[in-house]
């Protein structure tokens, strides 16, 4: 189950029939919409846990966002096939916006990670990121930088970790995230 943690001055939108199979940790200043599958938990431990985890997420989105590319692409806007070596790969994107119907395949062999840093454009509609090879969603990292939103809608299918210290998140029309 994917969890999310919604930290205080963040907002997100879970739009029906969109799901997030995990619980939805909200502070106490944040703004939420929409459910968790495991429902949403907001108290004072909550808001003290995510604290910690906000000043964490920050240094780790800054962290990964230095690392230098192994792999040349800096945008994706269509059908893509990414091809990955064993160990870490590296893309750093200006823009990932597949659109409507097309297919990005993350093909890396088992035991092999993806950082994926973008940081601009996030929007993901009607899409599908699919992995094969052997690597897993838990594999992949997207640390989506910067400020703004970030765009999940309709059937969107979304496989990886996703790390957004400072975006508002929208997932919308029936999306699912794996990861």
């Amino acid at each position: 189950a994917a969890n999310v943690g919604v930290p205080a001055g963040s907002s997100i939108s879970v739009g029906s029939p969109s799901n997030l199979a995990g619980t939805m940790f909200v502070s106490s200043g944040a703004t939420y919409s929409g459910t968790g599958g495991g429902g949403v938990v907001q108290n004072s431990t909550t808001d003290a846990q995510l604290a910690q985890a906000t000043v964490d997420a920050i240094a780790a989105s800054s962290t990964y966002g230095a690392l230098t590319a192994t792999i040349g692409t800096t945008s994706i806007s269509g059908n893509a096939t990414i091809t990955g070596t064993s160990g870490q790969n590296v893309m750093n994107l200006t823009t990932f916006s597949p659109g409507n119907n097309n297919t990005v395949t993350i093909n890396s062999p088992a035991g092999s990670t993806f950082v994926i840093n973008v940081s601009s454009t996030f929007d993901v509609k009607h899409a599908t990121i699919q992995l094969s090879g052997g690597i897993t969603a838990a594999d992949v990292l997207w640390n989506v930088t910067g400020s703004g939103s970030l765009s999940m809608n309709g059937t969107a299918a979304f496989s990886g970790i996703l790390l957004i210290p400072n975006r508002t998140a929208k997932l919308n029309g029936g999306s699912v995230m794996t990861g």
